[in-house]
């Protein structure tokens, strides 16, 4: 698994929504039965992150500023905010090279489906599997053949092949990706022109208008 070295700063006592309105985001460093670590880190930095790492598993050498000490560890949640979809908070797992994590490894699939050539729809059910494993084991990715796959087909957790050291948590019967049959195409929509909608309306008027008109005919009989 890849390295990369992040920095971060010491939160103090600074509140977390303080924290978010000067740029930052406030995170904490906890695990391996040591002492949580409250950080911050500024928002754009933690966004370069996240776009270097492209979606992979990454092991983070977690660095305070103005300090040599380095914490190993992985990103384990990422805080969004449901409104704003701006990332609200962080939490890293300290790791060692000797006790085994719990982590989930991200798919990457790669080829054509036949089934896709024949008007299939590909549809990716799960983007990554629950695994147990040495943080030195654990690869970034896993990449998984869609190729081969005919409508109705599907690969599932059991069909996997990693590494006897590498222990699958996700049940095995749970689906990957499938390839559906084609979806019935709706009928294409003509747009409606501007012009469309002005004659439309002056119709409507007129009807309206000649509905008043009967009807004002009707009341002058009857009289």
């Amino acid at each position: 698994m890849k390295k990369v070295e992040l920095e971060v700063e010491e939160r103090g006592e600074a509140k977390a929504k303080s924290l978010r309105r000067e740029g930052y985001i406030p995170g904490i460093l906890y695990g391996a039965g040591k002492k949580s670590v409250p950080f911050k880190i500024l928002a754009h930095e933690f966004l370069h992150f996240l776009h270097f790492i492209h979606g992979e598993q990454v092991v983070v050498d977690l660095k305070f500023k103005g300090k040599k000490k380095k914490y190993l560890s992985i990103l384990k949640d990422t805080q969004y905010d449901p409104v704003k979809d701006t990332v609200i908070h962080l939490d890293f797992q300290r790791v060692d090279t000797k006790t085994p994590i719990v982590i989930e490894i991200p798919f990457v699939f790669v080829g054509e489906p036949k089934g896709v050539k024949e008007g299939g729809v590909l549809e990716e059910i799960h983007r990554s599997v629950e695994v147990e494993a040495l943080i030195q084991d654990i690869p970034e990715h896993i990449e998984v053949d869609v190729s081969e796959l005919s409508i109705g087909n599907s690969i599932h957790i059991k069909d996997l092949r990693l590494p006897e050291n590498i222990k699958i948590l996700t049940h095995p019967e749970e689906t990957i990706v499938t390839v559906l049959a084609p979806r019935v195409m709706e009928e294409e929509i003509k747009p409606v022109l501007p012009e469309e909608v002005e004659v439309a309306g002056r119709e409507k008027e007129e009807e309206v208008e000649e509905g008043e008109e009967k009807e004002e005919k009707k009341r002058e009989e009857s009289e």
